[in-house]
């Protein structure tokens, strides 16, 4: 028992720096991306690099023609502060998801550690509260366990195999 705490401990912190660390960065590294992409993408549409914004303004002006390239900025800005307003009425829903995620990778890290370390007596439990004959209940935790690992393992191949077409791609 005195060596299964620290092993639970190090086993969670692994798991959290190997797996959970990772993606937080990634999708923190994404997002910084997509706004440095839409700055530079915003930056070279206004010095002219895209001919296709040119030629999709001209079709804007076909049929729009009181559209004028002075108001263009005006009818930009005006919607920029649309979408800005919309974002800032989901602010609050924003702020409430990210907290919900906190508190939820907070209970699963926590959860991973107390199963880490007591697993095998909350599984003994189990065992104990089931109402089969000890073969059926013994038969009935070993077909879980391997629907459990076949569901892991394929889970697994399938995001190998996902990665693998995505890197090929």
């Amino acid at each position: 028992r005195t060596n299964v705490t620290p092993m639970a401990l190090a086993s969670t912190i692994g798991v959290t720096f190997v797996l959970i660390v990772p993606a937080l960065v990634i999708g923190f590294l994404f997002a910084h991306q997509a706004m440095e992409a839409a700055q530079s993408i915003q930056l070279q549409v206004a010095a002219g690099h895209f001919d296709w914004v040119n030629r999709l303004w001209m079709r804007l002006q076909a049929h729009f023609p009181q559209l004028s390239p002075a108001e263009l900025p005006a009818a930009l800005r005006n919607y920029g502060q649309q979408a800005a307003q919309f974002l800032a009425g989901r602010l609050g829903a924003i702020v409430r998801h990210a907290a919900e995620f906190l508190l939820d990778l907070t209970v699963t890290i926590l959860a991973m550690y107390y199963l880490f370390r007591d697993g095998h007596a909350i599984i003994e439990r189990l065992r104990q509260l089931l109402p089969f004959e000890a073969a059926h209940r013994d038969h009935l935790l070993a077909h879980a366990r391997e629907l459990i690992f076949a569901s892991v393992t394929s889970s697994f191949v399938a995001g190998a195999a996902h990665g693998a077409l995505g890197s090929l791609a």
